[in-house]
């Protein structure tokens, strides 16, 4: 590291910084791209829900999401993706069976929506922390398209 001694210059009239060097967000959100409902077996009925969205990103890894459902913040999704460094996709899955839940039909409205780099579950108050610099990446919330509930399992 150097260190400039600033009392003895008279005037500076540029600084160069490596960029590089400056810190950024380990993720950011480019944009939500869509939702799509899967059905995984064939049966006519949707298993899954999956919310995809574009993101820059300098971190590589495991990631953990949570979101709620605006009509019933009591109930939380939560699950796991992987992420690439640069620009990537990241797939926010949510179980049909877990919507169903909701018991009402969408659009639903995701608040609440946030990324993270370590597992947030904490057996006795002790958090795992496998990931340096930890971070939480804080979304806007998602209204999805129109779909029936009974079209999902």
């Amino acid at each position: 590291m150097r260190f400039l001694n600033l009392q003895n210059l008279r005037r500076i009239d540029a600084i160069a910084l490596d960029p590089g060097s400056i810190e950024r967000d380990q993720i950011i959100l480019i944009r939500y791209i869509n939702d799509v409902p899967r059905d995984l077996d064939g049966n006519g009925r949707y298993d899954e829900l999956v919310i995809s969205l574009l993101v820059d990103s300098i971190y590589s890894g495991t990631v953990y999401y949570h979101l709620q459902e605006e009509s019933h913040p009591e109930i939380s999704f939560q699950n796991k993706s992987s992420i690439s460094k640069g620009m990537d996709v990241i797939h926010l899955v949510i179980e049909g069976t877990q919507l169903r839940r909701l018991g009402k039909d969408g659009p639903f409205k995701f608040t609440n929506v946030y990324i993270l780099n370590n597992d947030p579950y904490c057996p006795e108050g002790q958090c795992d922390i496998k990931n340096l610099p930890v971070f939480t990446l804080y979304l806007p919330e998602y209204i999805t398209q129109k779909y029936a509930l009974n079209e999902f399992e």
